[in-house]
């Protein structure tokens, strides 16, 4: 199939969509490079290939946490994790932590 038939909805307000498609704005820096690679492989007539993928949109973590009702358990515990300067341990607590939220 051809990268562009790659969209998928992984839930109602959750999409993956080819790296060829991929922005700046809309998915970043990284995944918009790797999509201009994509497209130009494409565009090369098998001069040269880029393996296909997908990439989350900015926005889509919180939109599935959200539609699944999580958000007041995972929101306040990812920040805990995102800045966690802990060579202890405790890192791997607060993964647990979002790793059981029900």
């Amino acid at each position: 199939s051809s990268p562009n038939e790659l969209k998928y909805e992984v839930s109602s307000k959750l999409e993956v969509i080819p790296l060829s498609e991929a922005t700046n704005k809309r998915c970043g820096a990284k995944a918009a490079a790797c999509g201009v690679l994509a497209q130009a492989a494409e565009a090369s007539s098998g001069a040269f290939s880029a393996p296909s993928g997908a990439v989350i949109p900015f926005g889509g973590m919180e939109s599935a946490i959200k539609e699944a009702g999580k958000q007041c358990h995972f929101v306040p515990n990812f920040w805990r994790v995102s800045n966690v300067v802990d060579p202890q341990g405790r890192y791997e607590e607060l993964l647990q932590v979002l790793e059981t939220a029900e």
